[in-house]
């Protein structure tokens, strides 16, 4: 979680460092057409495109739309219980003894990646899935 936590406050950073500007006016329309005019949202623009924090329905999400209106991608954090059934009973049957901290959600036109993080007494693991396989990204020994 603490890697997941840093990885968006790196990314909330390189927008921050950025002249912040008003919303894109296509990104605007396409944020409000989807979500509604009434939706708090958070933006930070740059040349390459605008990135917005809202809340929906109790969840933090995370959308990066282009100048022009396209969304790029979006993250959001979701339950174990979330993810498609076939990861599921991947992690259930090969990484029995470790427990799910947390789980990211991130879509775009490539496709659905999860990232979870994985834990027990002796370490964490963060594992990410694109399709039907769950590839390790990193391991950590607890002190």
């Amino acid at each position: 979680m603490k890697q997941l936590f840093t990885l968006l406050l790196l990314t909330a950073g390189l927008f921050a460092r950025s002249t912040p500007t008003k919303p894109e006016p296509a990104a605007l329309q396409a944020f409000e057409a989807t979500y509604g005019k009434q939706t708090p949202a958070a933006w930070t623009c740059t040349a390459a495109g605008c990135q917005v924090q809202f809340e929906l329905k109790g969840q933090t999400i995370t959308a990066v739309y282009t100048p022009t209106g396209k969304l790029r991608w979006y993250k959001k954090h979701i339950y174990s219980t979330e993810l498609p059934v076939f990861l599921q009973m991947s992690i259930k049957k090969h990484l029995a003894g470790y427990w799910i901290s947390d789980v990211v959600e991130q879509s775009g036109k490539e496709g659905t990646t999860y990232t979870v993080t994985l834990e027990n007494a002796s370490g964490k693991a963060i594992m990410t899935a694109k399709g039907n396989q769950w590839r390790a990204v990193k391991a950590v020994a607890k002190v």
